[in-house]
């Protein structure tokens, strides 16, 4: 179980490497798909307002050799309330064959920042 922390609103990046169980050798993961869930509550349903949801497909998430990369956007957390939530995630990946596998699961604190305003790229 892995713990995090972030401020709301800013661009976050969280990373996994994964091995294979049997070998221990890193696992390629070119033919997975890999989806990353996080949300207060493991009971809250995934359609939920607060549940942040990524996957392979719409490219938020990507994998290169045995590395998971989950991009968070300001935009995922810069409705989130101004106190310092907890939340639960967890990353799964799916085989070819349909095996699921839940690669890497922990807890995020998202704290409030204090800058609210957003200046456009140039």
């Amino acid at each position: 179980m892995t713990s995090l922390q972030m401020f709301r609103g800013d661009s976050t990046r969280i990373m996994s490497k994964v091995y294979d169980e049997d070998t221990g050798d890193p696992l390629d993961l070119a033919p997975f798909r890999a989806f990353f869930t996080m949300k207060q509550r493991v009971s809250d349903l995934d359609d939920a307002v607060t549940v942040i949801k990524k996957d392979t497909v719409q490219g938020s998430v990507q994998t290169s050799g045995n590395i998971i990369t989950v991009f968070l956007a300001p935009t995922d957390t810069e409705g989130f309330p101004d106190v310092a939530q907890r939340y639960l995630w967890d990353i799964e990946i799916v085989s070819p064959a349909g095996d699921v596998y839940t690669v890497d699961d922990g807890d995020i604190v998202v704290r409030p920042d204090v800058t609210r305003r957003r200046l456009l790229p140039p």
